[in-house]
């Protein structure tokens, strides 16, 4: 095994639907390849037991002699009878050992660590796709044939919410073997350890669907196969095409910023300095989106994080900087290069725009789809308001208030409410500037495109 392989700085060798495929073959030994390139294919169990991880753990999902996947969920045929509470319940106890698993083998990807892939992920992510979903109206969003199927509302409601929790808790179950091919990886392995969910295909068709589509390339290379299209013919093809489970989990998932994300391993400003991805989670944390009860406007407010909060500096007591006022604070370390580019300004103001900016363009992409998804899922949206955040900027962000996951809720907010201040930092998405945003995206995939047939 080769940790913090050069390879995935090379573009991969092998279709993402092949590599799982190799990884995961029915009767064959289970294989780890991150890279998607030929010849990067290691023995499942040796890496794992390599790479760390207690062999009494990996025994449990992967047999040691014959190295295939055992793993299975306990009582899988009662599923459909089961609360919701007391599914999620079972899952938070029988996935945590193979989302630990998956974590350590992402950890090998890089030194500085994977951002968190393991269970709390996933349980913020479920949690989120099902507050997308209760958002959502019934009939427009899953169709009046959908419905007449159920002796009632409520019934298909429950369906609804059981296929966004089981979608949200295994999209990312595949990582264990391969990142490059995880959504691929991540339905097969859910139908292998939940045979149940097999055995209904109004069931299983749907949570297949949005937990491939969870992946951003997969997701792109979907939309961007229909060709060019005007932004209001692109957004009804999304609501057409991609079913409202699939959109509210690539939403759910792409929206989850938080110092929770950020590996122990980043615990150093080295890692800081080097990692984007580090930075991101470290310095903000998404907050909540909010749909107004009308269902016109949304609010993606995000909070930079000023100052470090108890918890946060417990978690990473390496990334701590005092302030260099008076007011002893302590601040988030702010890696080099952002400090060389705002140098000589005052802190936070500088810092917070270098945030803005650095999520803005390092999410561009998901962002924009997931902008695209809302559009899609709530016909009636005409403006996302993407807020920036101070976190010290009102007494109440100042209070003691924790690191709590994204919440998707129904209100009525204004910028207002959300920047006492007056100062406006983020930006109002509109049908137009996102298929604007989408239209330069789409140049960039098709010019990458050209350039690796030229090769």
């Amino acid at each position: 095994m080769v940790l913090f392989p050069e390879g995935l700085k090379q573009s991969p060798t092998l279709a993402r639907e092949e590599v799982a495929f190799r990884c995961l073959q029915p009767n064959g030994i289970t294989r780890v390849n991150h890279t998607g390139q030929e010849g990067d294919f290691h023995e499942a169990y040796n890496f794992l037991v390599d790479a760390g991880c207690n062999p009494a753990f990996v025994k449990k999902v992967i047999h040691p002699t014959t190295g295939r996947w055992i793993f299975k969920v306990r009582d899988p045929n009662t599923f459909l009878e089961k609360p919701l509470d007391v599914l999620a319940g079972e899952h938070n106890e029988d996935l945590l050992v193979p989302y630990e698993l998956a974590q350590a083998s992402l950890d090998t990807i890089r030194k500085e660590g994977f951002n968190e892939h393991s269970l709390p992920h996933v349980k913020d992510v479920a949690a989120a796709s099902l507050q997308l979903l209760w958002l959502m109206n019934l009939k427009e969003s899953f169709g009046e044939n959908f419905v007449e199927h159920f002796p009632s509302e409520e019934a298909a409601h429950d369906l609804i919410m059981k296929i966004g929790l089981e979608a949200g808790y295994w999209h990312d179950i595949f990582n264990i073997f391969s990142r490059y091919s995880h959504s691929f990886g991540s339905v097969e392995l859910a139908a292998q350890s939940f045979s149940a969910l097999t055995k209904n295909p109004m069931f299983f068709s749907p949570l297949a669907d949005a937990i491939q589509l969870h992946d951003e390339p997969v997701m792109k290379g979907k939309i961007m196969s229909w060709g060019e299209l005007s932004v209001d013919q692109l957004i009804d093809q999304v609501r057409r095409q991609i079913n409202p489970w699939a959109r509210a989990l690539f939403v759910a998932d792409k929206i989850q910023i938080s110092p929770f994300r950020l590996n122990p391993r980043s615990n150093t400003r080295e890692a800081i300095d080097v990692e984007p991805h580090a930075v991101a989670n470290h310095i903000g944390r998404a907050k909540e989106l909010v749909l107004s009860p009308d269902r016109k406007h949304a609010f993606f407010v995000l909070e930079i994080m000023t100052e470090m909060l108890d918890q946060h500096r417990e978690m990473f007591p390496g990334l701590a900087q005092q302030s260099s006022d008076q007011s002893g604070r302590v601040k988030p370390y702010a890696p080099k290069w952002m400090q060389e580019q705002y140098k000589g300004g005052a802190f936070p103001i500088p810092y917070n725009h270098a945030y803005e900016d650095m999520v803005s363009s390092l999410y561009h992409d998901r962002l924009v789809l997931s902008y695209i998804m809302l559009f899609a899922s709530f016909p009636q949206l005409r403006r996302i308001y993407v807020v920036f955040q101070d976190r010290l900027a009102t007494p109440e962000m100042a209070s003691a208030e924790g690191l709590e996951s994204i919440k998707i809720r129904e209100g009525n907010l204004n910028l207002t409410d959300l920047l006492p201040s007056g100062d406006w930092s983020g930006k109002t998405i509109d049908r137009t500037s996102a298929g604007e945003h989408f239209a330069m995206m789409r140049k960039k995939h098709v010019l990458k495109s050209l350039r690796k047939s030229s090769k």
